[in-house]
């Protein structure tokens, strides 16, 4: 930083000989430039040496001549220092890396197999060829390293013995930030102003929810409600024969459960019924999601100039209105929040130690209802979407899983909690576990290393890094499962559970996901209900294509078309 206050300093000795008008332009320049936390350095100390050499020019030149030759002179700087910082940055880079032009990295390679939708059979090929660990450099204008894991030690160090270690990056909570706040879903846990006790506190009372008597009295009643909707509908399409967008129709359930469930709201969404905040919910999910693959929508006025950011605005905005009116509405009747199950009424109703109330501040419980809804709604949905394309696909482990099910409730009974276990209905369980093995609803999962480390396999990892796990690719390695290809439910039925680890979908260590055994059994509910009146099969000529993202969804939808039983 020394260069940088030099050129600032100087700088500002230039701008002060200059008229008010030009010197609050120059001033515009170099607050704009130095906006990007991690580029405060390289950025600011160009657009402080275009200004110095500017402002100097212009005693001598026309304003014309001396900007020409202030970007000049500044292009070669930067050219020279550009190079100058990749060396000694590929000098630290020690890991197994993708080979990549200096200046645009790998991601034009990355774009083009998004765009192709072969980026998860890329990133296969890569794994297979630099081995567990391998990484690449990105482009010029981002100064970190991104190193994907897939060696179960490696991943225990990260998410277990050195968990303090690596945290949310603050890309992503600025991406994701206008729609989750500070919630549960990206607040840190360590390395921040509160020590994580905003995390450490979030989770503790989010964790009272998921006890045994509320699995057994109030979730499944949920599930199985809205599932008798899924019927209903299925039932419909059965008779006209027209397709169905599964994936459409599973969103929709599952964001109806957690909307009973975490807020104690119906939301109508399978029924039809119109609701600003699902829509509004679709859309801003959408738009911060394509956040990181967009450049300009951080900078100084671009929810004013962006469509998309502005089409953002709006929805977040309507979203804090729904949030804000089921939040007061809640509040005004304290007495009625300990006969409610909902997690927003438990929140609500917190004591800390003392037994005196929390009186969480309203942006905070905002959060926790937009943080919920997405935890809630889009990981068990893409669960269901996979499920029944795996069924679908497997006629085999369908005909089986059939029998199961008919063996366990017959044509019309209903499940109940303690038959969808594993030891009573070890098929399903072991059908829910494959789906999850090979289409894990977060394929990859992206943290930053803070402080320098050396992973279990012997790779040194530079602080700043991006280390991710990447469970999609864990999934499908031959060499933690045999046939890793080959649908096989068997496999979770004769062996013991593996590592969480070895198996991180549902993340493990400190930050493990509390609502596991929730998506479980939200899944079997549902499955099991299906399995007993129709047979559901993929439209003719559809393609299912995996997409990329937070989420594994599939791109192209589920189109099916039902046969009743």
């Amino acid at each position: 930083m020394l260069f940088f206050a030099v050129g600032l300093i100087a700088t500002v000795s230039f701008l002060i000989q200059l008229s008010d008008t030009t010197t609050f332009f120059w001033l515009i320049v170099l607050i704009c430039s130095t906006q990007k936390g991690d580029s405060i350095f390289f950025d600011g100390l160009c657009a402080t040496f275009f200004a110095v050499i500017t402002a100097y020019c212009l005693s001598n030149y026309s304003p014309v001549t001396s900007i020409m030759i202030g970007l000049s002179v500044t292009l070669m700087f930067y050219i020279i220092s550009f190079f100058w910082v990749i060396s000694k940055r590929k000098a630290r880079f020690t890991i197994p890396h993708t080979p990549s032009p200096y200046i645009l990295g790998v991601y034009p390679v990355m774009l083009n197999q998004i765009e192709q939708d072969t980026v998860w059979e890329w990133t296969m090929r890569e794994f297979q060829m630099h081995g567990p660990v391998w990484g690449y450099v990105p482009t010029c204008w981002e100064r970190d390293f991104i190193i994907n894991l897939a060696d179960p030690r490696d991943v225990e160090r990260v998410l277990k013995t050195n968990v303090d270690n690596y945290v949310k990056s603050d890309e992503l909570r600025q991406v994701l930030g206008s729609v989750l706040g500070s919630g549960i879903f990206i607040a840190n846990h360590a390395w921040t102003a509160d020590g994580g006790a905003n995390w450490k506190l979030q989770r503790k009372i989010a964790a009272r929810i998921f006890t045994g008597k509320n699995f057994r009295h109030h979730f499944m009643g949920c599930f199985i409600q809205h599932a008798r909707k899924v019927c209903r509908l299925v039932d419909c399409h059965a008779a006209s024969g027209q397709p169905l967008d599964m994936q459409s129709v599973f969103f929709k359930f599952t964001l109806d459960c957690i909307g009973q469930l975490g807020f104690g709201v119906s939301l109508g969404c399978l029924e039809g019924k119109e609701q600003p905040f699902a829509k509004a919910f679709d859309r801003a999910q959408h738009i911060a999601t394509h956040r990181f693959y967009s450049v300009g929508w951080d900078l100084p006025l671009s929810s004013v100039l962006m469509p998309s950011e502005r089409e953002l605005r709006r929805c977040v905005k309507q979203m804090d209105d729904f949030a804000r009116g089921v939040i007061t509405e809640r509040a005004a009747d304290t007495a009625a929040l300990h006969n409610k199950h909902d997690l927003l009424s438990l929140f609500l109703a917190a004591t800390d130690d003392e037994d005196k109330p929390y009186a969480f501040p309203p942006v905070f419980l905002r959060d926790l209802v937009m943080n919920v809804a997405i935890a809630g709604r889009d990981t068990t949905a893409c669960l269901l979407t996979w499920i029944f394309h795996m069924l679908a696909t497997n006629p085999e482990v369908e005909r089986k899983l059939r029998l199961e099910v008919h063996a366990a409730f017959g044509a019309a009974g209903e499940p109940t909690y303690d038959t969808l276990t594993a030891a009573h209905m070890p098929y399903l369980h072991g059908c829910v576990s494959e789906v999850l093995r090979l289409w894990p609803p977060v394929p990859i999962d992206p943290k930053v290393c803070v402080e320098d480390d050396e992973l279990p396999s012997g790779q040194k990892v530079p602080a700043g890094s991006i280390v991710q796990y990447v469970p999609f690719v864990m999934g499908r390695d031959a060499a933690l499962w045999p046939d890793p290809m080959e649908v096989r439910p068997e496999r979770w039925m004769n062996e013991k559970r593996p590592s969480a680890y070895k198996f991180p979908v549902f993340q493990a260590g400190p930050r493990v996901c509390l609502g596991m055994n929730m998506a479980y059994l939200e899944a079997k509910v549902l499955t099991c209900m299906l399995l007993q009146r129709c047979r559901l099969r993929p439209q003719p000529g559809h393609q299912v294509v995996m997409n990329f993202g937070i989420t594994l969804s599939s791109k192209t939808g589920l189109p099916m078309l039902a046969e009743a039983l």
